[in-house]
């Protein structure tokens, strides 16, 4: 990502980067700008992927450091060597309520330091999770949500807005995601009107970074067709299943490591009993999904009709309606 020159320092710039006509959004743009040439600190309040980070690197590049030095803090490493390469430019400290108890009293100290500081120096953004972690871990910064705190620093406080707060810029928020993936060689596509309205109606537990993910799975799967509701649907419901498959492999493993137990003497047919365990909640679901068409039921299973009959019949299972329990 990059800024034009002509547009740093101006709230068109900021539009491009954070796009969308919210209320809630327009109102953090318009005190992001305020914040452009502020030393700070400034904390950055939000949610998991409500984009923290891009928002400390807007306020470096619209600002009057756009051409200093802009160093992400790794907290594990030498604060010193790391603040000193910052010079006057911009030093990012994310995810402050993750640091370690010992790394949040060195940051402590550190920008004890930098308030006591005479002549150049950096300009300080720190991300935290939330208000409460705030409060918790501003290492210093006080309970207040702005002003002056205890140690006399002038602490600045930015909401970052959730997509909850946005439902109505999903439309311009997925062309501009869509225009950044194509930059990486994705497939260009773009969002209907009624596909915006489908993601504004989900939840997102983190954020951009979920939606971004949905519209890449989406547009690989699209072949340049503009995505759709259904098509959006579909790559919502990978996104769902992944993670349940990934919870399903750590309960087969449990349930291995128990039947291997003592070299598998308790269950010397382990694979057949485990086929059935599987198959038969898989038989019974698709059924019911296919209104107990064995035909449709096959085909969506990949197997042939007769193959289905005879393991229905194995394992017991009839036909159960859309409807039935």
């Amino acid at each position: 990502m990059d800024l034009q020159p002509a547009c740093r320092g101006t709230p068109e710039a900021l539009a491009r980067d954070l796009p969308g006509g919210s209320a809630a959004i327009r109102n953090f743009r318009e005190r992001l700008m305020t914040c452009v040439d502020a030393e700070g600190p400034i904390w950055l309040m939000g949610e998991t992927g409500v984009g923290k980070a891009r928002a400390g690197w807007l306020l470096h590049r619209l600002g009057c450091r756009a051409q200093k030095p802009f160093v992400v803090l790794d907290v594990t490493l030498d604060l010193e060597g790391q603040i000193a390469a910052a010079a006057d430019g911009t030093v990012l400290v994310a995810g402050v309520e993750a640091c370690h108890a010992s790394r949040q009293s060195a940051l402590q100290a550190w920008l004890a330091c930098w308030s006591r500081q005479t002549g150049p120096r950096p300009s300080i953004v720190l991300t935290v999770s939330d208000r409460e972690a705030l409060t918790r871990h501003a290492m210093g910064a006080g309970g207040a949500i702005s002003g002056r705190n205890h140690n006399g620093r002038n602490d600045i406080r930015l909401a970052v807005p959730s997509l909850s707060e946005r439902r109505e810029d999903f439309g311009s928020l997925c062309c501009h995601l869509l225009a950044e993936e194509a930059d990486e060689g994705t497939p260009v596509a773009t969002v209907t009107s009624d596909g915006a309205r489908y993601l504004a109606s989900l939840g997102w537990p983190r954020n951009i970074d979920d939606l971004r993910a949905c519209l890449r799975r989406a547009s690989h799967r699209c072949g340049g067709v503009p995505l759709d509701r259904e098509i959006l649907a579909a790559a919502r419901r990978e996104d769902v299943l992944i993670p349940m498959a990934q919870r399903l492999a750590e309960v087969l493993g449990s349930y291995l490591d128990c039947a291997l137990e003592d070299g598998g003497v308790v269950a010397p047919d382990l694979h057949e009993r485990l086929i059935e365990e599987i198959e038969r909640p898989l038989f019974i679901r698709v059924l019911r999904s296919t209104d107990g068409n064995q035909l449709r039921a096959a085909a969506l299973l990949g197997m042939n009709r007769n193959t289905l009959r005879k393991r229905l019949q194995k394992l017991g299972v009839g036909t159960p309606r859309r409807g039935s329990r």
